[in-house]
């Protein structure tokens, strides 16, 4: 807990980090080989040592399947990664197919769709890591306010095409503009998904998109 009046120092470290996520029904197991399960419950994460170093570890994965995360220094990053290639029944599935589950399950993505552009209510934040009632932080007045008025005119949906969507193409219905793609992949027989931030009052309607 950090109280008012404590005199602290925050920094941005995660350029010195690596996050590594074991997914898939087997990954409880993978960890106890390891010693590493520590009888976490869903959504707790633990502070271990691994090398020296300090590994996070999280019993979440945010991508709708079972799993955990780890959060490494970049130090051990190459050891941590090797520590779990080396184990059976485990294979890398490479950044496109982790990117296109993450558009799947509507993850936001820091940099796509969590960026200045949107605010958190419309990222569809409330309830999963917002909470309007605790302050104080940056922006949470406004954020309440708009919360209490129903205010949102636009959010974050997913989209599937026939055709090929790209980032930053806008969504078009009826021929005006309703929103912007966000991000997108193909998926395997044709077409694409991708995540948006649509106009509220046409969202589930059909759209076409265009650069």
């Amino acid at each position: 807990h950090i109280f008012p009046r404590d005199d602290i120092v925050v920094s941005d470290v995660s350029s010195n980090l690596s996050v590594f996520s074991l997914l898939g029904s087997g990954s409880t197991a993978v960890m106890e080989r390891l010693g590493l399960a520590h009888d976490l419950g869903q959504n707790r994460q633990v502070l271990v040592s691994f090398q020296g170093y300090p590994l996070c570890i999280a019993r979440a994965t945010g991508l709708g399947v079972p799993g955990y995360t780890w959060i490494v220094d970049n130090t051990i990053a190459v050891e941590a990664w090797e520590l779990l290639l080396g184990l059976e029944n485990t294979a890398p599935i490479g950044s496109a197919a982790y990117e296109a589950l993450r558009i799947e399950v509507g993850r936001p993505k820091m940099g796509s769709e969590l960026t200045e552009d949107w605010n958190p209510l419309e990222a569809g934040l409330l309830g999963r890591c917002l909470d309007v009632e605790k302050g104080c932080s940056i922006g949470q007045e406004v954020i309440k306010r708009v919360h209490a008025k129903n205010g949102i005119t636009r959010r974050l949906w997913g989209l599937s095409s026939e055709g090929l969507l790209q980032e930053g193409e806008d969504i078009l219905h009826e021929g005006k503009k309703v929103g912007t793609v966000t991000s997108a992949c193909e998926v395997a027989g044709g077409g694409s998904v991708a995540l948006g931030y649509v106009r509220t009052r046409v969202a589930g309607a059909p759209f076409s998109a265009e650069g």
